[in-house]
């Protein structure tokens, strides 16, 4: 992405997309921007979109007058993880200072600083998934050998128009699941018959621990769900990008 923002200035953005990703990087001072949105290829309509505190200069160590690179990315074939079920395409944001070659830090943000995320739903939650019912929804990222909902937090478990709302405290590449629980039956012993959901852990899912959520039979020969550094990936910083 680097190489993609070398030659452009403040104000200027660049998109590069395939079928179904895309990588999209605007440069603007950090004060100037409040809020990113990515479109999807296959449905321009289908928004997500960032809202930048007006905090976050300070949060990260810069000046508000910072020139930066967003880059925002979007994968839409998101891989089968366990009894996950992805209502999302995957949606990424970064930032880093137009003059460097990393990403800043963007983690730990204090309660009440976190950028809020708007991931819409594309995907038609079932009551029951692999024999298991429907729990909750998550705002969810992949640490490279697991799915996290560590520093996010669902604003409301009712979608409003399709969105999954959320607040998180740092920026990566996010994704909307539905998380789905066993129905634990009573024994033919027992003097009820009564059945309740079994709770899933929330927070790390990770194929090491009991309750493990392993890659699928057809993803177990992927370490990561998301494209090689510099692949292309998608998004806007005010209006949807156009495919090139």
């Amino acid at each position: 992405s680097k190489r993609l923002a070398s030659a452009f200035t403040a104000g200027e953005s660049q998109t590069i997309s395939s079928n179904t990703s895309s990588l999209y990087v605007i440069r603007q001072q950090l004060q100037s921007v409040t809020m990113v949105e990515v479109a999807l290829i296959s449905d321009s309509s289908k928004v997500a979109s960032f809202a930048i505190p007006s905090t976050l200069a300070t949060n990260i160590g810069q000046a508000e007058t910072t020139e930066v690179d967003f880059t925002s990315s979007l994968v839409e074939d998101v891989p089968v993880v366990g009894d996950l079920f992805a209502i999302t395409p995957m949606f990424g944001l970064t930032v880093s200072l137009s003059s460097a070659s990393s990403a800043l830090n963007v983690s730990g943000l204090p309660s009440g600083n976190e950028i809020t995320v708007y991931l819409p739903v594309t995907a038609t939650v079932p009551s029951m998934h692999n024999g298991m019912v429907f729990q909750n929804y998550l705002c969810m990222y992949w640490t490279g050998t697991a799915y996290s909902s560590d520093g996010c937090e669902v604003v409301s478990q009712i979608l409003t128009n399709n969105v999954l709302e959320c607040k998180c405290n740092h920026l990566t590449t996010f994704v909307g699941q539905a998380v789905f629980a066993e129905v634990r039956s009573s024994s033919s012993s027992s003097s009820s018959s009564s059945s309740s959901p079994k709770s899933l852990p929330h927070g790390v899912f990770s194929p090491s621990d009991p309750a493990a959520l392993v890659l699928s039979q057809g993803e177990a020969g992927r370490s990561s769900p998301f494209p090689p550094s510099g692949a292309i990936s998608a998004a806007t910083a005010s209006s949807p990008p156009s495919s090139s």
